[in-house]
């Protein structure tokens, strides 16, 4: 046998894992055939294969478990972090769903807030447009009354029988409130009527029939009455000298 086998045998007297005498018979054996001395122990089932050996990370896995296996200290350690961190995770999550339920609440402020800032502008430009046209309105109304003072003044002039030279100032003036009235209120179908009047005494004939028909297209009741009126003035168109 070699030194390898010799090894080997030796390793196993000391183990008691073979005797003396199956020893020699394998020492024979060997020398017979050649073979090594493990591989006929083994082959006889006098041996067993050897484990292979532990890897460094085995190694320390090993240790690791046999230095806490039985160790109460350990165990309670391990129990406290475990405590602790699901202690941590409950407090993060409930921080969590409260601060989304603030950023919710804070949103629906939000939401709410911009919703009443909307109603009071609304509100202030309908008190403002409304305040508006109140003012101008009355303004409109004022010049409506000087311009029917004026007309009164012109219809009391000619039916004096007299043309004095205010009589064209008055009717000016008429004309002039009469305007004004119907920039801020157009669809006022009986202003529209007394301003045809103005326009017929300025021998502007196109233009009362034109504020007749415009009152009768807002008042069709007034057609009846305003028939005849506006067919005469028709004719006085068509013999207007251009």
């Amino acid at each position: 046998m070699n030194d390898k086998d010799k090894a080997v045998a030796r390793e196993a007297l000391e183990r008691k894992q073979l005797t003396i005498e199956q020893v020699e018979e394998i020492r024979a054996e060997v020398d017979r055939t050649g073979r090594s001395f493990r591989e006929i122990a083994l082959s006889k089932g006098l041996l067993s294969a050897p484990k292979p050996a532990p890897s460094a990370v085995q190694r320390a896995i090993s240790v690791l478990v046999k230095s806490t296996r039985m160790s109460p200290l350990y165990l309670g350690l391990l129990a406290a972090s475990f405590l602790i961190f699901a202690g941590l995770l409950i407090a993060t999550l409930f921080k969590l769903q409260e601060r989304s339920r603030q950023d919710e609440d804070l949103v629906l402020e939000t939401v709410r807030s911009n919703k009443e800032a909307d109603r009071k502008g609304a509100e202030a430009r309908r008190g403002y447009t409304m305040g508006v046209l109140s003012e101008k309105e009355a303004q409109a109304r004022e010049h409506l009354a000087k311009a029917r003072a004026a007309m009164a003044r012109v219809e009391s002039i000619l039916q004096s029988g007299s043309l004095p030279p205010e009589l064209t100032l008055h009717l000016n003036d008429a004309f002039i409130g009469f305007n004004m009235y119907l920039s801020a209120i157009p669809d006022d179908a009986v202003v529209c009527v007394e301003r045809a009047r103005t326009h017929e005494l300025r021998r502007n004939f196109d233009l009362a029939v034109a504020d007749l028909e415009h009152a009768v297209s807002l008042k069709p009741e007034l057609e009846p009455g305003l028939k005849s009126r506006i067919a005469q003035l028709r004719l006085l168109v068509a013999r207007k000298p251009q």
